[in-house]
């Protein structure tokens, strides 16, 4: 095999996180490499909002794992990203997180509990959901 045909080893902190079992773990991984990316950790959505609750558990059924938090994080990779190699490690760690019961959510998009870690969907979160008819409390408020 030349020089060209050779696989490209994965960065360490790669095969550190395709291997680590507990969640505290890979998060730990995870913020060593993209400190301060993870902006919030919640163990659920607000009761107001269970739909929401109820979906993450059904996409986990679907994906075999179990619901392990909700990350809100201060950016999402997009093809658009003028570091596409940091776009790409990132989408990486946002499908495997996903694949393990993580939800990774924008840190704009949804707002931390004032008495609780749970998170809510901001104001205009909220009125998108309304529109598609999605069920959430019929009054958006503050949490």
């Amino acid at each position: 095999m030349d020089n060209k045909e050779q696989a490209i080893e994965p960065p360490k902190w790669v095969l550190e996180l395709i291997d680590s079992q507990q969640s505290e773990q890979m998060l730990d991984i995870v913020n060593r490499q993209f400190p301060k990316w993870i902006t919030h950790i919640s163990n659920g959505y607000h009761t107001k909002y269970n739909t929401l609750n109820r979906n993450w558990k059904d996409i986990c059924d679907n994906l075999k794992c179990k619901p392990e938090k909700i990350l809100l994080v201060s950016t999402i990779p997009t093809k658009d990203d003028k570091n596409q190699q940091l776009a790409g490690e990132m989408a990486f760690v946002c499908d495997f997180l996903t694949q393990r019961g993580f939800v990774i959510r924008r840190n704009i998009e949804f707002l931390k509990c004032k008495n609780s870690d749970s998170v809510y969907p901001c104001k205009e979160l909220y009125n998108d959901m309304r529109k598609r008819k999605v069920q959430v409390p019929h009054v958006w408020e503050k949490l």
